[in-house]
């Protein structure tokens, strides 16, 4: 995905919602572009990076994307969503809320 894909996805909600303040993202290649960063400011929205490496500024994602199953338990992605082929995120859905 890159940023022109991230720019598309954020256009409706920002005309429905309104602009933040700022918008934190991590330092992916579609977060960290030019064209991206230009783009938040020219409209008055603050880009925040969490620093490269430091997955306790984005702890709850961290920790559902990346960290291994453990004794004592693991994470969503690795106990169900990496265990299962869902063809749609209704099929996601119906097996998270079960």
């Amino acid at each position: 995905m890159g940023s022109d894909v991230v720019l598309e996805a954020l256009y409706p909600p920002l005309l429905q919602r309104g602009t933040p303040t700022c918008i934190r993202s991590d330092n992916g290649p579609e977060f960290a572009s030019a064209t991206f960063q230009d783009w938040l400011r020219r409209i008055g929205i603050e880009p925040m990076r969490i620093y490269p490496g430091s997955p306790w500024e984005n702890g709850y994602n961290e920790r559902f994307n990346r960290l291994p199953r453990t004794r004592s338990g693991g994470t969503l992605r690795a106990e169900l969503l990496n265990a299962e082929w869902f063809a749609t995120t209704r099929q996601a859905q119906a097996v998270i809320n079960t």
